[in-house]
């Protein structure tokens, strides 16, 4: 019986005891070895994943055994390089499209995605995996998962890729997290925020272990910490667990990054009573389509909550301090979704940039200036840019806002040159064309607007909201958030959570010269 094991079989109580010790016994161990079963999926990707490893071990003398250390991934770019070399030929007698295929499978095991496993897999820096008869060191594998990730555009961008059995085949990878734990260890690691919304499709049986699971790998919490919804404890429901973790976070860090954690993107189906700003940590969300999460925006000037975020007469109360920017007005779009064509829909037209610049913006003043187009861009590009090449620095990458992405504007027109009459005041968007990259703005594009609408305020300015906004909704600005929220007022003083939202123009700290101007009041909402 594994650890993990053990672990799930004890009572409540001492279940709680025994996860504040998992780290120390990880830590304390000789040597780590995993156990990933037998499959057809194991026996095919082996020989590739040796194969990688051979071929790295022979140009650079670095045995895969050697590469994780205890400050992280001993890798350079020229090594990147390598892998990416790599890519162009046979692997284990294997195509690259079909050597692809078989680590896709591989990396699709549960194993990969179990909350409980990545104090496994980051406990130690020696650590072994076996699989079946074999055995092979785990640098091996973090290999193999970057020689298939610099292969993954090409692979999903032909057309004629050879899916063999099923079409499933290639869907499989390394979640970012794995590489992001190893290379960020000691002293870097991770905070608990950027774990949680960074794990949300790893698998656990309990969904308390969602939180419970990453305590012993936050760099920023300590097990033995004063507040006490950052403690393991079993006795308490799903519920309390995941609520209570949201507003210790919050206090502990002064900062609202937890909210990105709140699922907008499904239809609501919780009950009435159901808390508006707990995050439901059971749903999977992408962490590429969160407005507030990876940190990219300063919407409150970078202030930090200083109010309680208790209400100590109803603890299912979260008390924020911040102000009313504005209101959304009628002109909000019905929900814009992605089908699998790749194509945004506003209901059943695939046109939905167009559709959105001529029937939702032509009713507002100078809809083909200059400024207010490069406004409508970031505006549908609001979940930002993963920059390229940030590997090792970043190794989960790092996101920027789309005001410094250079080529962005001719990535629109690249995306638009079907209909650039639509824009009669932006002419040079002609000559922007040939120069843009039509599929990148389709990627970013289908990573912020999907699940959410577009508005114009009642001040005339345009922006992304939740799927559940609605007229007469308030865009506030919350001390602690880096985007803006759509809230709803309801009885007894209360508040409605619907789910953070962009205004262009007003998540770089631009609404400070706003605070006690008109009906600009800062207030405390309190949030049921």
């Amino acid at each position: 019986m594994s650890l993990t094991d053990s672990l799930l079989s004890c009572p409540d109580h001492e279940r709680s005891a025994q996860v504040v010790m998992m780290k120390d016994i990880y830590n304390k161990a000789a040597s780590v070895e995993i156990w990933l079963g037998e499959s057809e999926a194991i026996s095919k990707a082996h020989p590739v994943i040796s194969h990688v490893a051979e071929r790295f071990t022979n140009d650079t003398k670095l045995h895969p055994s050697t590469i994780i250390k205890p400050e992280g991934l001993t890798f350079g770019p020229e090594h990147l390089d390598l892998l990416k070399l790599y890519t162009t030929a046979n692997v284990a007698e294997k195509t690259p499209m079909e050597a692809y295929e078989d680590l896709a499978e591989f990396f699709s095991l549960p194993w990969f995605r179990r909350m409980w496993v990545l104090q496994e897999a980051f406990s130690h820096t020696t650590i072994t995996a076996r699989m079946g008869t074999l055995s092979i060191p785990w640098g091996s594998i973090v290999l193999a998962a970057l020689w298939q990730s610099f292969l993954a555009r090409t692979y999903t961008a032909n057309p004629h890729r050879p899916i063999r059995d099923s079409p499933r085949k290639g869907a499989g990878y390394l979640p970012e997290l794995w590489l992001g734990l190893i290379h960020n260890r000691i002293p870097r690691g991770l905070s608990m925020v950027e774990l949680v919304c960074r794990a949300r499709d790893f698998q656990a049986s309990d969904p308390r272990d969602k939180v419970f699971g990453l305590l012993g790998l936050a760099n920023d919490i300590h097990l033995h910490e004063d507040l006490q919804n950052l403690r393991p404890d079993y006795t308490k429901s799903k519920s309390e667990v995941h609520s209570g973790f949201a507003r210790d976070i919050i206090r502990k860090t002064g900062t609202l990054e937890i909210l990105s954690a709140i699922n907008t993107f499904m239809a609501d189906t919780r009950p009435t009573e159901y808390i508006s700003w707990m995050p439901n940590l059971d749903i999977s969300i992408a962490t590429i389509r969160g407005l507030g999460f990876p940190p990219k925006y300063n919407a409150a000037f970078s202030t930090k909550i200083s109010a309680a975020t208790t209400n100590f007469s109803n603890p299912a109360i979260l008390s924020l301090p911040g102000l009313i920017l504005d209101t959304i007005s009628p002109t909000i779009s019905t929900l814009l979704t992605l089908r699998k064509d790749l194509h945004l829909y506003i209901g059943n037209s695939p046109n939905a940039v167009a559709t959105l610049w001529t029937h939702y913006l032509n009713a507002h003043a100078n809809p083909t200036t200059e400024y207010k187009l490069e406004t409508f861009i970031h505006t549908l590009t609001a979940t930002g840019f993963d920059l390229p090449t940030q590997f090792p620095a970043h190794p989960l990458g790092k996101v920027v806002p789309p005001r410094d992405v250079p080529s962005l504007i001719a990535d629109f027109a690249a995306h638009m040159s079907h209909c650039l009459s639509l824009f009669p005041g932006a002419s040079h968007l002609q000559t922007l064309a040939g120069h843009g990259d039509a599929d990148q703005f389709t990627v970013l594009v289908g990573k912020a607007c999907p699940e959410r609408k577009f508005f114009v305020t009642l001040e005339g300015r345009m922006g992304l909201c939740p799927r559940d906004a609605r007229e007469g909704g308030k865009v506030v600005l919350l001390y602690g958030g880096s985007v803006l929220y759509v809230l709803r007022e309801g009885e007894n003083g209360h508040w409605s959570f619907v789910g953070e939202c962009y205004i262009d123009g007003w998540v770089f700290g631009e609404a400070e010269e706003l605070r006690g101007v008109g009906e600009r009041i800062e207030r405390v909402f309190n949030i049921l």
